[in-house]
Parts: structure tokens; C-alpha cells; sequence
């Protein structure tokens, strides 16, 4: 049998201080995940990309065109649209996960442009700029070709233009991969 004077009852003081304590323990559990998740987001790849919905457009229709920085905390100076109108932008999208105790974050900087004539346009390079290192996009160009059907292109996929990580990059003096389609008109 069990001797009612060794067994202690918790007052509601007492209560106060287990429940205390299990919340300073969590706060300082929850402190060291973070510190720890964000040494690793050094330790990820950094990267910077372009995509666009077209390089090749028929006139009259739209192209976004969207500049992206992977796991690197910059500041965005956006590129020369002097050649083409920019008829929405920068739209601005942040993103940040954890996944396995992994850190990961990108910065997403879109443009929707819409050229109003035919003939090749130039789009000029971006920059992300950390505290130690400026990333930079190189120039691309884009081509709007005459639409005299006043077709729509389907812009649902957007197609990588530039990936810093990437050391084999498509340059318009030797084509890599598949040759453009020609368009009919």
C-alpha cells in the first residue's frame, strides 16, 4: 500500500513552473533549429536564372519574363526594357521552405512585356547584388514576327533563357540542343 504522506501533490504554483519551464525549453529548441537551418542555407547552391514564356513571339502577343535569384540575399536592379514596353512589373515573389533541415529561399522578379512591332529586341542584363559578390544575367534577345492571323501563343511553360549554375550555356553564335521551329505564316 501506498503512504499517503510520500506522495506530494503539485500546487498550482508548481504547475506554473514545470509549464514554464517546458515553454523556455522550447523557445531555446525552436532558436537552435533556426540558427542551425540558417548555416546550412551557406552551405546550399546559389544560383541565379532567367525564364521567359517566348523567345520567339508572334506580334500582339505577351511574354513574361521573370528574373530569379536562388539562395542569395539581394538587392534586384532590374534590366533595360528600352526596346520593348513593359506593361506590367517587377511583380515581386518571395518563397522560402524547409525540408529535411533544409533551408532553401528564392527572389522571383517578373516582367510582362508586349512589343508593339516586328523585329529583334534586346532585353538587358539584371543584377542581384549580395553583400560580397554581384550576379549578373547576361542580355538576351527576343524576336516578334509578323501574326497576320492574330493567333495566340500558348505561354503556360516558360523556358529557362539563362541558369548561372549551369556551366554549358545556349549562346546565339553555337546552338546547343534543338534547332527553333519555323513559323508559317
Amino acid at each position: 500500500m501506498c503512504n499517503m504522506k510520500s506522495i506530494k501533490f503539485l500546487t498550482p504554483i508548481s504547475r506554473f513552473n514545470v509549464t514554464n519551464s517546458i515553454v523556455n525549453y522550447m523557445k531555446y529548441a525552436t532558436f537552435a533549429v533556426m540558427t542551425i537551418s540558417a548555416s546550412f542555407l551557406s552551405a546550399q547552391d546559389k544560383y541565379i536564372a532567367v525564364k521567359a514564356t517566348a523567345d520567339t513571339l508572334l506580334l500582339g502577343n505577351i511574354c513574361e519574363i521573370t528574373f530569379s535569384a536562388y539562395n542569395i540575399s539581394s538587392k534586384f536592379e532590374a534590366p533595360d526594357f528600352s526596346e520593348v514596353p513593359v506593361i506590367s512589373g517587377p511583380n515581386v515573389a518571395s518563397n522560402m521552405q524547409f525540408v529535411n533541415g533544409h533551408m532553401t529561399q528564392s527572389q522571383s522578379y517578373t516582367y510582362v512585356v508586349k512589343p508593339e512591332e516586328t523585329g529583334v529586341f534586346f532585353i538587358g542584363a539584371a543584377y542581384f547584388t549580395s553583400q560580397d559578390t554581384t550576379y549578373e544575367t547576361p542580355p538576351f534577345e527576343m524576336i516578334v514576327v509578323p501574326n497576320p492571323g492574330q493567333k495566340k501563343q500558348d505561354l503556360k511553360k516558360s523556358k529557362v533563357i539563362y541558369r548561372s549554375d549551369i556551366e554549358l550555356q545556349q549562346k546565339p553564335d553555337t546552338p546547343v540542343g534543338k534547332k527553333r521551329k519555323k513559323i508559317k505564316l
